[in-house]
C-alpha cells in the first residue's frame, strides 16, 4: 500500500495522480477549486483516487504552523520550512483543505484517508483560529493575504466570505472528528464555530441591506460572501429570504 497512512512517506513525485488546473494555465492542484472539481470526479467518474490523492497531497504540504499551501508542486516530497506559503499565499485557499477533505470523505466513506488527514485538518484549524480577534473575528495577516477575487497581496480587510469559510470549516471539522471519535475536537469545534457565526451576524450582517457587507471596513455588498452563506447553509432560512433578491438570483 503506497499510502500506508504516513502522509510523510508518501512519494508524490512517483504517484503523481491529482486533480489540476487545466492544461492553458498551471496545471497544479488547487485547494479552493477542488471543492468544485470533485463533485465532477464523484458524479462522473468510478475512479476517486485523483480525489484522494489531491486531498493527500495537500495534507503533506502544510508549514508547522499548520497553513496548507494553496498549489503544491506535485514532485515535492519532503517537509516545508515554517513561512514556506508556497506560489499563492493564501489563507483562504488554505482554509479550503478542511471542507475538501470532508466532502471526499462523505462521498467515498474512505476511513483510511480520513484517519491519515485528520491531524492535518486540526492543526489547519488551529492555525487559522490563531487570527481570530478580540471581536470574535478572523482578521487578515498581509503575508497571506491572497484571495480568489484578490490575486495581490495586501488586501488585509475582515471579509465575510472568508469567516463564513472558516465557519464551515469548524463545522466539517467537527464532523471529522465525531466520525473518528475525537468527542472533544468535535466539541471544541463547534463551540468555535458557534462563536463565530454570531461575531459574523453582529458585525458583518447589514439589516439594511439584507445582506453581508463586503467586509468590516467596507460596507458594499458582498456578493460571494452572501453565496457562500447560502451555499452553505450558514444563514436562516429568513436571512435567505432576504438575501437571494439582493444577490440577483432571482
Amino acid at each position: 500500500d503506497r499510502f500506508a497512512g504516513d502522509l510523510g512517506q508518501w512519494d508524490f513525485a512517483r504517484t503523481p495522480s491529482f486533480v489540476a488546473d487545466g492544461a492553458k494555465r498551471d496545471r497544479l492542484i488547487w485547494s479552493g477549486d477542488l471543492d468544485w472539481a470533485g463533485r465532477n470526479v464523484y458524479y462522473a467518474f468510478a475512479n476517486t483516487s485523483y480525489m484522494r490523492d489531491s486531498v493527500s497531497m495537500l495534507a503533506h504540504n502544510q508549514t508547522p504552523e499548520g497553513y496548507v499551501q494553496a498549489c503544491p508542486y506535485p514532485e515535492h516530497t519532503g517537509a516545508l520550512a515554517s513561512g514556506d506559503y508556497g506560489p499563492f499565499p493564501s489563507d483562504e485557499f488554505s482554509a479550503w483543505f478542511v471542507p475538501v477533505a470532508w466532502d471526499y470523505v462523505l462521498f467515498t466513506g474512505d476511513r483510511v484517508t480520513l484517519e491519515a488527514v485528520y491531524t492535518p485538518a486540526v492543526r489547519s484549524l488551529d492555525y487559522l483560529l490563531g487570527y481570530v480577534e478580540a471581536d470574535g473575528l478572523f482578521h487578515q495577516r498581509a503575508e497571506t493575504s491572497k484571495h480568489a477575487e484578490n490575486l495581490d497581496l495586501g488586501d488585509v480587510g475582515t471579509r465575510s466570505y472568508m469567516n463564513i469559510l472558516l465557519w464551515d470549516c469548524l463545522v466539517k471539522g467537527a464532523a471529522m472528528a465525531r466520525e473518528l471519535g475525537c468527542e472533544e475536537d468535535a466539541v471544541r469545534f463547534n463551540s468555535r464555530a458557534q462563536a463565530l457565526a454570531a461575531a459574523i451576524n453582529k458585525h458583518l450582517w447589514s439589516d439594511t441591506q439584507r445582506c453581508f457587507d463586503l467586509s468590516l471596513e467596507d460596507d458594499r455588498l458582498g456578493h460571494a460572501a452572501g453565496a457562500l452563506a447560502l451555499a452553505t447553509g450558514f444563514v436562516t432560512a429568513e436571512q435567505a429570504r432576504d438575501m437571494v433578491p439582493r444577490l440577483g438570483y432571482i
